[in-house]
């Protein structure tokens, strides 16, 4: 530690050498008293601001690169790529506050930065302002001691001040009228509180590792362990301290050793009232003692990262509810996109991250989150631009990307599009960097989970999805989770587990049950509870499941859900034993053709699972009979499937998840609509989906209509029926 403090004495002192004062349009720069006046009046930065500012007027008129800026100004620590986002904007805003009319540090391709303000040196030092940052204050005393204790009281007291004030000059922060940095934390040591010394190391891992984990949380300033150290005895109040590490946050904790047990707490404390915004306990035994700290460590980060956006989001409502600035912004999207995945609540998280934006164009992370709120969208049924929504994020995470290269955010929501774009390898290498950067991301394991879903590797899965539940055991897709793990259990045929974790999930699930316009979980759950029940051997229970099932969610069938399994989980034998659970309960092998809207009804809105018209006005409706002699005719129709992929009609058109992401189903139609093939024959384009359950593509064959395409037939039965009858078909889903 010694060593470094005297590198950094010494390479600032170069800087401060070449530079001591620099004049720069009506702003001085004092290097030796560490003072920025605009017209002799003190402009409030952070130190970091400030040794950045000094840093770039120094090297006036270069292009100087994040690696550089960040090895020098914060003196080459691992830390955050958004510590730097943040000081600039920060600085940014202070120069146009105190005046600033043109733009004196300038963004560069690579990126790289430059200061291009003209440079001079004054004729004349500049006064010293008139107010100075104050010393903490020290506690008054109680009552007046006796004279023999007054001296050495005296005594002790001059040299604690002593000390104090050496640690305070040390880490002071330049002018800290105004607030500390709004995402800005230090991770107090952690305290040891067991008889046994020799744990201090544990205590002190604890606290090295967080601090290197806040680190990489989005827009987030985390005071360095060497600094937060100097209060290890914890002899001040923990405003003072906050003051003196200029942070709005303190993490706090100890450890304790009971036996063959460890038990460590944790608190987040604001540092400006002392209040406790949150606490948790953590306790696991010796044997577990190394896996438990990451764990730990992670489940703590994670838990932090809601809590901020939250408690940020909530301040700044107060604080700026007309006029909020950019990391305002970026705070009330976080805190949205925390709690609703919605369509309308990621429009608008989106909308706040573009302002944001707008507001501070460098701002990586808000651009990272930008480009996640997108993909999101991509993902959600309902989505009218899916194609804009994916290239608007590709542009907000290259620009992230290149902003910061080692954000996190940026790079999981990079692994996500290489996912939304079928290519899974990409995803998972993208996925695996990200973690080596932040450990404690949630994001780039849900990638890894759902590549190893898509490829059949349950195991994998599974391990990724315990990872993600032990970091963030509370989170919002908890119940989504575990109810995937049971899902596992039952292909591995460990029946008595999955229901254990089905039942586990259905009651921490807030999914709506009928009506969702596609399958969702609280039907996923208790069709695996059917299943689950048979393949423990009692099949009443699994009959009188599905009776109840069967009111909520009519017109089921085995085939529809064995389509919503990917086609190499499909090929599992644990798959063919989950079918025959539902075949032996009583399910139907395929869905009621003869379902029907009453008589004249041509309404189709119930989206996935809507039972469609039997009629088409403006156009035809054909049977599987007249679909396969129109094939064989010598002016075949062009068949557009709008289907799972799993029973298409061969030589067909199929509309995929992954042409879904890149394009609107209308684009697509229209494309191969105008593609050139025979349209001669009657009919000319042949519409299709899963089956007679299902409004899309009742509901493109109308918008085909509307456009005056004719010849339009509607084939009813779809994938379904095309495999009822025996006809060949294909199995065109992704082999990932």
């Amino acid at each position: 530690m010694m060593r470094r403090n005297r590198l950094r004495r010494r390479r600032m002192a170069e800087v401060r050498e070449a530079l001591e004062t620099a004049q720069f349009g009506r702003f001085t720069l004092d290097a030796r008293r560490r003072l920025l006046l605009a017209d002799g009046v003190a402009v409030q930065l952070h130190a970091k601001a400030f040794d950045l500012l000094e840093f770039l007027v120094s090297r006036r008129g270069e292009a100087l690169s994040r690696e550089a800026i960040l090895a020098h100004v914060w003196e080459g620590k691992t830390v955050a790529d958004s510590n730097l986002s943040v000081q600039l904007s920060a600085l940014r805003a202070a120069l146009k506050k105190a005046g600033s009319t043109a733009e004196m540090i300038v963004t560069l391709p690579g990126p790289r930065y430059r200061f291009v303000g003209p440079v001079e040196s004054p004729a004349a030092r500049d006064p010293v302002p008139s107010e100075a940052a104050p010393l903490p204050p020290a506690p008054a005393p109680k009552s007046a001691p006796a004279p023999r204790r007054l001296a050495w009281a005296a005594a002790a007291a001059a040299l604690i001040l002593v000390s104090a004030g050496l640690a305070w000059e040390a880490i002071r922060p330049v002018n800290t009228i105004g607030g500390a940095p709004r995402f800005s934390i230090a991770v107090l040591p952690f305290r040891n509180l067991s008889v046994d010394r020799s744990q201090d190391y544990l205590a002190d891992a604890i606290t090295d590792d967080l601090t290197t984990d806040l680190a990489h949380l989005p827009a987030s300033t985390v005071i360095a362990r060497e600094s937060a150290d100097q209060f290890r005895a914890r002899t001040l109040p923990v405003q003072q301290i906050g003051s003196a590490l200029h942070v709005r946050y303190l993490l706090e904790g100890s450890l304790r050793a009971e036996g063959q047990s460890y038990h460590i707490n944790a608190q987040l404390i604001d540092a400006t009232t002392g209040a406790q915004l949150w606490a948790e306990r953590f306790d696991t035994g010796w044997d577990h003692l190394g896996s438990a700290r990451d764990a730990i460590v992670r489940r703590i980060a994670s838990a932090l990262d809601l809590q901020w956006d939250r408690v940020e989001s909530a301040r700044s409502q107060k604080d700026r509810p007309g006029n909020p600035d950019a990391m305002d912004l970026f705070f009330r999207a976080r805190a949205i996109l925390d709690t609703d995945d919605t369509l309308p609540g990621l429009t608008e998280a989106a909308a706040l991250l573009e302002k944001s934006v707008a507001e501070a164009p460098d701002f990586a992370d808000a651009l990272a989150e930008l480009g996640w709120a997108r993909l999101r969208r991509v993902m959600e049924v309902g989505d009218a631009a899916p194609a804009t929504d994916r290239q608007q994020a590709h542009e907000a995470i290259s620009r992230a990307l290149n902003l910061a290269p080692r954000n996190a955010t940026a790079r999981a929501a990079r692994a996500h599009e290489f996912l939304l774009g079928g290519d899974c390898q990409a995803a998972q290498f993208a996925a695996l960097d990200a973690l080596s950067i932040a450990p404690s991301s949630v994001e780039p394991r849900l990638v890894l989970a759902d590549c190893a879903w898509l490829r059949a590797q349950l195991d994998e899965e599974d391990t990724q999805l315990e990872e993600i539940l032990r970091i963030n055991p509370d989170g919002r897709d908890s119940a989504h989770l575990t109810l995937m793990r049971g899902s596992i259990r039952l292909l591995q045929g460990r029946a008595a587990e999955a229901a254990e974790l089905i039942n586990r999930a259905i009651a921490g699930d807030p999914d709506p049950q009928p009506g969702a316009p596609s399958m969702g979980r609280a039907e996923y759950a208790r069709i695996l509870l059917i299943a689950a029940a048979d393949m423990q051997g009692n099949r009443k229970q699994a009959m009188a499941e599905l009776a109840a099932y069967a009111k909520i969610w009519p017109n089921r069938s085995v085939w529809r859900f064995a389509n919503y399994y990917p086609r190499d989980v499909a090929a599992l034998p644990g798959a063919a034993r989950v079918l025959a659970a539902l075949r032996d309960a009583g399910m139907p092998e395929y869905g009621d053709a003869t379902a029907a809207l009453p008589a004249g009804d041509t309404t189709c809105t119930d989206g996935e699972w809507g039972v469609t018209p039997t009629s088409l006005p403006g156009g035809t409706v054909i049977g599987t009979q007249a679909l396969a002699a129109a094939l064989a005719s010598n002016a075949p129709p062009l068949v557009v499937d709008l289907g799972r992929g799993s029973a298409a009609v061969p030589g067909g058109h199929w509309f995929s998840p992954e042409t879904a992401a890149t394009m609107s189903m209308r684009a697509f139609i229209a494309g191969v609509a105008s593609s050139g093939q025979a349209h001669a024959g009657s009919p000319a384009i042949v519409i299709m989906g899963d089956g007679p359950f299902g409004c899309d593509p009742f509901t493109a064959a109308m918008d085909l209509i509307a456009q005056g395409h004719a010849g339009i037939a509607w084939y009813r039965d779809g994938e379904e029926g095309w495999s009822r009858s025996g006809h060949a078909h294909e199995d065109v889903r992704r082999a990932w």
